[in-house]
């Protein structure tokens, strides 16, 4: 009669930083517990702000394309201070 093979329980490992974290996790965060947590990355920026977890995406070129193009736009509309009319009827400059 053969016998059973025996397989030993796997040891306990440190698990792999996730954010699959932020699910399950529900108690006030601190920023320790966020570092030992949550996983080092350049992507979204983790912050914490009174024990609570806030993930801001990473800004990409489409985001930093407007943050540049914006106010360069709005300046060109606001031009002389006369935001909602059109140019003829804006005082002549002096």
């Amino acid at each position: 009669m053969a016998q059973a093979a025996f397989a030993p329980e796997p040891t306990p490992q440190d698990p792999e930083p996730s954010f699959d974290v932020l699910r399950w996790h529900d108690e006030p965060w601190t920023a320790q517990l966020a570092l030992d947590l949550l996983p080092e990355t350049n992507g979204p920026k983790v912050e914490v702000l009174s024990g609570s977890v806030i993930l801001t995406p990473h800004a990409g070129i489409d985001h930093q394309s407007v943050e540049r193009e914006l106010p360069y736009l709005l300046h060109r509309r606001a031009e002389g201070g006369f935001l909602g009319l059109p140019r003829d009827q804006r005082p002549l400059r002096r």
